[in-house]
């Protein structure tokens, strides 16, 4: 039924989908890394085509199906003799062809979103707000697709905390269809029944708290990660702890953890993040309470990040968090290997040391000497009361 010009079509198709234009922001070769990283993240995204049940990766979407979609939506009907034969085939991709692109567009979005991440400018936010098609008059030519960046860079401010200068940036985050934004919280928060109840305060960050975040929530994918980043600071859940705020930070609508902030010279300064089993948490402090495991103990039997969690087997996840006494896990753990598709995830082969160790009657558990300031001060503090 396909003629040379359909198969050249495919052919042509096969060419990255995508390609960003970012002047002089960045260099050449690395405008080049740049563009390889996203259609490798475009690989690992997926979108279902209704209703025919068809699933593809957004990179297939944007070279084989756009392309053949322009080609059937413009092609001459004399172009070959089976041209309605091969439409009907086609067809069913194509009924809810709009709502497909919307869907592969955010889908997108989302993907380029992390590159800023990725290229070590957690202060230097990339948000993609113009693309243009380009098509040559060739009617087999590549549909291709160029993108203009804005650049969103945060402000960088001194406080002073604890006696000492610690410098920190203005946090933000994008979102599809809402945009860009810096992250805020409302006055109330702090001091209830205030004048300035509603009045917004800048969120700003250390990068020992982005670096905390990375290394214990270090199995989620870089694009739920920023989905799930910018739900917890649109919609934040503050408590007083101690004498810290804790904004909860949510993956899949589960509490998994916490940015641990003060309120000062007027902004809300983000010092480091917590999981949830560490000590200077409320959970965290229950488990130190319950089983007398401290920080070190944590660290060694690697309980204090996500990834352990993920990596036990069903039946040893089961009886670890049983143990931890921790419910949450088990929502945190299925809704985390629902979303991620771990192909090659492979489980862990000690973990039956960790059930063994948690259960030890022996010594109450060991300090950490390295333990950073600030969460060494909400421990301390904890077990003197």
């Amino acid at each position: 039924l396909l003629t040379p010009s359909f198969y050249e079509v495919l052919y042509l198709s096969r060419a990255l989908p995508l390609t960003l234009e970012f002047g002089k922001v960045f260099s050449a070769k690395k405008q080049n890394i740049i563009n390889q990283s996203i259609n490798r993240m475009l690989r690992v995204q997926y979108i279902t085509l209704s209703p025919s049940g068809y699933t593809m990766n957004i990179a297939e979407f944007f070279t084989y199906w756009q392309t053949i979609h322009y080609f059937f939506t413009n092609m001459p009907d004399s172009i070959f003799k089976n041209f309605e034969s091969v439409l009907n085939e086609l067809k069913p991709h194509f009924e809810d062809y709009e709502v497909h692109l919307e869907h592969a567009t955010i889908l997108r979005d989302f993907a380029m979103f992390p590159l800023s991440l990725d290229l070590g400018h957690v202060d230097f936010i990339i948000e993609f707000v113009q693309i243009s098609e380009r098509m040559e008059e060739n009617i087999f030519s590549l549909l291709s697709q160029k993108i203009y960046p804005k650049v969103h860079k945060a402000e960088w401010r001194k406080f002073k905390i604890d006696g000492e200068t610690h410098s920190a940036f203005q946090f933000g985050g994008f979102m599809p269809s809402k945009g860009f934004r810096w992250f805020s919280v409302d006055y109330e928060n702090f001091i209830e029944n205030s004048s300035m109840g509603k009045l917004p305060v800048p969120i700003f960050i250390q990068q020992h708290a982005i670096k905390r975040f990375r290394e214990r929530i270090d199995i989620i994918n870089p694009l739920m990660l920023i989905i799930n980043t910018f739900n917890s600071f649109e919609f934040p859940k503050i408590i007083k702890y101690q004498k810290n705020y804790y904004i909860e930070y949510r993956v899949y609508e589960h509490k998994i953890g916490y940015f641990i902030g003060k309120l000062i010279d007027g902004a809300f300064v983000l010092q480091t993040f917590l999981f949830l089993t560490n000590n200077g948490t409320p959970e965290g402090d229950k488990l130190n309470k319950a089983l007398g495991i401290k920080k070190l103990d944590k660290k060694y039997l690697a309980i204090d990040k996500l990834s352990t969690f993920i990596k036990l087997s069903d039946i040893e996840a089961t009886e670890v968090i049983e143990i931890l006494d921790m419910k949450i896990l088990h929502e945190i753990r299925k809704s985390t290997l629902k979303h991620n598709n771990f192909k090659d995830l492979q489980f862990s082969e000690y973990t039956g040391n960790i059930k063994n160790y948690l259960l030890f009657k022996g010594d109450e558990g060991y300090e950490n000497p390295e333990i950073d300031n600030l969460e060494n001060e909400l421990v301390e503090e904890n077990e003197n009361k």
